[in-house]
């Protein structure tokens, strides 16, 4: 998982997975793609220096967010969250030439060398860290990338191999 990292005296380290995403087969060209809501697991880990303690974590992707606690920020900062992402906050992609369907002699295919796509940065997380003291506390700031994996869906096989029906776009 790559990670990002604030700067500076105190730290919170931010890494994520990569979601994947079955795409239907489409016509060729560029068009957009709208995405189904998405689930991301993050691994936190929050350091704070000086003598202040982690006091609470904020995670946030487009309009959904998490916060946590310092009794929720476990083993010295460290921390597991699950954010899922509703389709209706993801901005549509763009996407050309990919998971299409060619035709060939009356024959329909997927060509099997555009199987997958990885669409870096379909997303930005933001996560603050509040570090206290006895007299004093610190805020600090990080933004992350996040990727999603798009896979192309195989079409359905006749029983003898061949393509079941016609493969149209959807609309």
């Amino acid at each position: 998982m790559p990670t990002a990292l604030a700067f500076g005296q105190d730290s919170l380290s931010v890494s994520a997975s990569a979601p994947t995403v079955s795409v239907a087969p489409r016509n060729a060209g560029r068009s957009f793609l709208r995405l189904p809501g998405l689930e991301y697991s993050f691994e936190l880990k929050a350091r704070c220096t000086g003598g202040r303690r982690p006091a609470a974590v904020s995670l946030s992707v487009a309009d959904s967010r998490k916060s946590l606690t310092r009794e929720e920020l476990r083993d010295g900062g460290r921390a597991t969250v699950n954010l899922k992402i509703p389709p209706a906050q993801i901005a549509p992609l763009p996407v050309a030439d990919f998971c299409v369907i060619e035709t060939e002699g009356g024959e329909t295919a997927i060509n099997p060398s555009n199987a997958q796509l990885a669409i870096s940065s379909a997303l930005s997380a933001q996560g603050s860290l509040l570090c206290e003291g006895e007299n004093e506390q610190a805020m600090t700031y990080v933004s992350k990338a996040l990727d999603v994996l798009l896979t192309c869906e195989t079409p359905p096989l006749e029983s003898e191999g061949g393509m079941e029906g016609n493969l149209s776009e959807n609309p």
